[in-house]
């Protein structure tokens, strides 16, 4: 969580103190399993937002998310087929999502994006001009987010 949340003056839960010495929040921390081994962008991020709502106190700011995989393995194209999957409507992801890959690889990370990143303050086209969270240069996008030529 942010610092903000304790510095208001308002916050009375668990603190912990951060790595330059502040008191913040005591941080959240979850895990999920999934049932099957999974590529699907729209599950990861499904589940993930499930978790994120179970965890978190909505009523704090938040600073910074983490997210870990384990047991990652490639993907061989097998996978068990039952009765309840759209196995379809997967193959259909699946090639949606190896198409924007190609998209980005060809033409860098802001050839594809959601309508959001155009709103007002949104910052996924500045940040996929950065390395580290620092400027890039006049690699894929610059300073306002826009492809460099």
């Amino acid at each position: 969580y942010d610092r903000e949340n304790v510095d208001k003056g308002g916050y009375r839960g668990l603190t912990q103190t951060d790595r330059y010495g502040r008191v913040i929040p005591k941080a959240a921390h979850g895990t999920i399993r999934f049932d099957a081994p999974t590529n699907l962008g729209s599950t990861l991020i499904n589940e993930s937002a499930k978790l994120f709502e179970r965890i978190t106190d909505p009523a704090l700011t938040v600073r910074r998310i983490t997210i870990n995989a384990n047991k990652v393995t490639p993907d061989e194209g097998f996978y068990q087929v039952d009765f309840f999957t759209d196995t379809k409507k997967l193959e259909k992801e699946k090639k949606l999502q190896q198409a924007m890959l190609g998209i980005k690889n060809k033409y860098g990370k802001n050839a594809v994006l959601k309508a959001s990143s155009y709103e007002e303050g949104a910052t996924m086209r500045q940040r996929n001009a950065q390395i580290g969270g620092h400027s890039a240069g006049g690699s894929a996008g610059g300073s306002d987010g826009k492809l460099q030529k």
